[in-house]
C-alpha cells in the first residue's frame, strides 16, 4: 500500500549533437517517492476536514502501516483505530481501505482538489 509519486530526473551525458546510440545525450531516472512524506498533517486535514488523530491515521496507512501496528505503537485500542478509519473513510467519500490509500496518493502527487474561490460582488 502507499505507492507513493514519482519524479523523473533528466541529466545530460554528453554534448547534444556529440550523442550515439551507444552514448545517448540524456540518462534518465524516475525515483519513488513515498506519499507520506509528500503530505503534512495539517494539509490532509485541511483538505478534508479531519480530526489531528484521523490524519495521524491517515498518513500511517499510506505509510503502510496495518491498523493492528498504528494500534499497538499509538496506545490505542484496535476497535477505536476502526472508528478513527470509518470517520476517515467518511470524510474522503471512499468505502474500502484500499481506495482511501489510492485517494490520499492521489492527494499526495497532485495536491487537493481545490474548488473555485467565492464570487466577489460588484
Amino acid at each position: 500500500m502507499g505507492s507513493g509519486a514519482s519524479n523523473m530526473v533528466v541529466l545530460p551525458t554528453s554534448n547534444a549533437g556529440d550523442w550515439t546510440l551507444s552514448r545517448p545525450p540524456a540518462a534518465v531516472a524516475f525515483l519513488r517517492v513515498s506519499a507520506a512524506s509528500l503530505l503534512s498533517q495539517s494539509a490532509l486535514r485541511d483538505a478534508f476536514s479531519l480530526t489531528r488523530s484521523e490524519a495521524e491515521l491517515a498518513l500511517a496507512l499510506i505509510g503502510g502501516r496495518t491498523l493492528r501496528t498504528i494500534a499497538e505503537t499509538s496506545g490505542r485500542s484496535f476497535n477505536t483505530v476502526r472508528s478513527h478509519l470509518a470517520r476517515l473513510m467518511e470524510k474522503t467519500g471512499t468505502r474500502k481501505q484500499v481506495d482511501l490509500v489510492r485517494l490520499l496518493d492521489d492527494v499526495a502527487a497532485f495536491g487537493p482538489a481545490r474548488s473555485a474561490p467565492p464570487a466577489r460582488p460588484h
